[in-house]
């Protein structure tokens, strides 16, 4: 039976299944872009994931069929209205990078599951992709999100991608990403 835990915030729903635990990025009127209120739910799933001896793997998805539109700087800039957000990200010393997985990373294993549309850098972790995935890289030419397991087989090394294209999954399969 699916629990949602108190650690979600209005854009990022924190589930758990068992021993799984589901983290869902929910802003799907803004395509799933990140916000203040999305980083510190992601950075309090990664370490209640890493603190919760009965967790033994999580997974990153995106809401109604888009992983994430990359970062939303409005919002970001922008004071969310939960008091418990606010505390939180005054508790938590650089929740975004830990939210992004720079800092502070699970010591379980994480799944992406990208379907729709994942722009940016992305997450440093093994992914399944949904054969209409869209990806498109807009900092730097070498992807870090194509650790993946992708049209049955996995993919254990990064190549160039294209820098400000759009990559679709068969593309990257095809150029042996």
């Amino acid at each position: 039976m699916t629990e949602r835990l108190p650690i979600s915030t209005e854009h990022c729903i924190v589930e758990r299944d068992g021993h799984v635990v589901i983290v869902t990025m929910n802003r799907p009127e803004a395509r799933n872009a990140l916000s203040s209120s999305m980083l510190v739910g992601l950075a309090d799933a990664w370490a209640y994931i890493s603190d919760t001896p009965e967790v033994r793997v999580a997974v990153l998805t995106g809401a109604e069929g888009t992983f994430c539109a990359g970062a939303d700087l409005k919002a970001m800039g922008q004071q969310p209205s939960d008091p418990r957000v606010q505390e939180r990200m005054a508790q938590i010393p650089d929740f975004h990078w830990k939210g992004l997985l720079r800092e502070g990373q699970p010591t379980k294993p994480l799944i992406c599951a990208i379907e729709g549309y994942a722009v940016a850098r992305g997450l440093r972790a093994p992914s399944v992709m949904a054969r209409r995935a869209w990806f498109r890289l807009t900092m730097q030419r070498r992807c870090p999100v194509v650790y993946a397991i992708g049209h049955g087989r996995v993919i254990t090394e990064p190549r160039d991608a294209w820098l400000g294209e759009v990559a679709k999954t068969h593309e990257l399969y095809r150029a042996g990403a």
